[in-house]
């Protein structure tokens, strides 16, 4: 009953948050002639999640127009060439009052993108930004020479270099967490906690909790963005033994997926998407436990995060995943409180999670705890 209860909760501020705070914004972006556009990338957020944009240029100008759901919509866009493997996000906020952001060429500045003109947008540098980095510059500098320094290592999961990564990426969070804590007031911090903070695992929930309890004013914790920020962590406070949150959605091919219909057997739910090397990395797993459990007592179904629908539909069918497909439900994301993929999750008979990967830390992609449990349990 309280599972239960907790999930009705998520619903109703979601659906709340979806019809009262809808918001409307507009941009165009012009960049300067110097651009090469394929180089650009570019999301927007909008207070429920972080959106790529496509390359749908013309003169080297694209709008972007779309509802948001926080005190500011928000822009991020980031040039990268061959000969720039790491560059900030430039982040303006926008209100929805119709903004223009110009990039004007400047050959004093080896940073494409580091002139600009603007009208009605924010730079969200002045807001807080700045100050931020400067408190976190010497852990971030650390992680970052250390992370390219070393990417064949962490992409083949060396465990001395892993265990390294780890204590640092852990450092650069505790600055997350001091930065928050003594910069409550400022919407800055708040934002960050929203985008950021609360879908990092490195910071324990209960951890998060208190923080977002104690430190921020009411002011903010009663708007739109503070009942979604409580939602989400409530979410991803989910944990084994919970009874798995209900979901009645359609797969690719149209038909009708709901919880309740498969009670009585054994259902794998993983969360992926194309772009997501661990994801594929773990796939040939997936596709053993298929062949070794007959669906009549295990179904998997996948739930897929792909932007673009063409790209998950290859690799379904390069890697030959012939099971249950659900495509781009970012809801279902929200109420499992998946914070990362791949994410996966076993529940039982009985509608009780089991296993939820990211909690058992089965970080290995052949899941050997995952199979032990069904060897166990089927």
């Amino acid at each position: 009953m309280k599972n239960q209860l907790i999930t009705s909760i998520f619903i109703a501020v979601f659906l709340s948050f979806h019809c009262v705070a809808q918001k409307k914004f507009i941009v165009q972006i012009n960049f300067h002639q110097q651009i090469v556009t394929k180089n650009l990338h570019i999301y927007y957020e909008n207070g429920r999640e972080r959106i790529r944009v496509s390359s749908n240029f013309k003169n080297n100008q694209v709008t972007l127009a779309d509802s948001f759901y926080a005190r500011y919509a928000t822009v991020l866009i980031a040039y990268r060439d061959k000969n720039n493997k790491y560059q900030e996000y430039n982040n303006f906020w926008l209100t929805e009052t119709p903004a223009t952001i110009t990039f004007i060429a400047d050959s004093t500045s080896p940073d494409p993108l580091s002139k600009r003109k603007l009208i009605n947008a924010i730079e969200v540098s002045q807001m807080g930004e700045n100050k931020f980095n400067d408190f976190k510059a010497n852990e971030e500098k650390d992680f970052q020479e250390f992370y390219f320094s070393n990417q064949e290592k962490i992409a083949k999961n060396d465990l001395k270099t892993m265990k390294i990564y780890y204590e640092k990426s852990q450092r650069v969070n505790d600055k997350y967490i001091a930065f928050v804590k003594e910069n409550g007031n400022l919407y800055y911090s708040f934002w960050l906690f929203r985008k950021g903070m609360i879908v990092n695992s490195l910071t324990p929930i209960d951890t998060l909790f208190k923080i977002y309890n104690t430190v921020f004013p009411d002011s903010l914790k009663n708007s739109i963005e503070g009942e979604f920020i409580e939602s989400s962590l409530k979410s991803r406070n989910l944990k084994k033994r919970d009874l798995a949150p209900n979901f009645n959605l359609q797969d690719v091919r149209g038909k009708d997926i709901k919880l309740p219909n498969y009670k009585g057997k054994y259902i794998l739910l993983t969360f992926w998407a194309s772009w997501c090397g661990p994801c594929i990395k773990e796939i040939p797993t997936l596709l053993k436990i298929k062949e070794k459990y007959p669906s009549d007592k295990l179904e998997i179904i996948s739930i897929n995060l792909d932007d673009d629908s063409t790209s998950f539909s290859k690799a379904v069918q390069k890697y030959k995943m012939e099971w249950v497909h659900i495509f781009g439900d970012k809801k279902l994301r929200d109420v499992y409180g998946v914070m990362g993929i791949p994410e996966v999750f076993l529940i039982n008979k009985s509608g009780e999670i089991i296993y939820k990967r990211g909690q058992e830390k089965d970080y290995d992609s052949k899941l050997p705890i995952l199979n032990n449990l069904l060897v166990d349990s089927l």
